[in-house]
């Protein structure tokens, strides 16, 4: 679920030429994070339920979306404001490649 959100993270603060490089260590940390969000996600089971768990562990993913969310489309309000020059680009909005023509 978060793949996309770390997707479009990656896209959005690194360079082009280092793209590959935290590509490589997005994967690392992301199955890092796969082991320890299992045995997390168990203890949070454990404490207080599988459907309370779930909702949680749902708010606060949803919350991480609209948040990474709004600050994109804020940075490129921003940008926009600045009058750049018209270019063509490939844009990663939460890991869908769109293109995207900015005035």
């Amino acid at each position: 679920m978060l793949n996309p959100i770390t997707s479009a993270l990656v896209s959005s603060y690194t360079r082009q030429k280092d793209k590959g490089v935290m590509t490589g260590a997005q994967d690392f940390v992301g199955k890092i994070g796969e082991l320890s969000g299992s045995l997390g996600f168990g203890t949070l089971i454990a404490l207080i339920g599988i459907k309370t768990g779930f909702i949680v562990i749902g708010i606060a993913i949803f919350g991480l979306g609209w948040y990474l969310l709004l600050k994109k489309l804020a940075r490129y309000r921003s940008r926009a404001g600045e009058g750049e020059a018209k270019e063509l680009r490939e844009v990663h909005d939460l890991g869908i490649p769109t293109i995207d023509v900015v005035e």
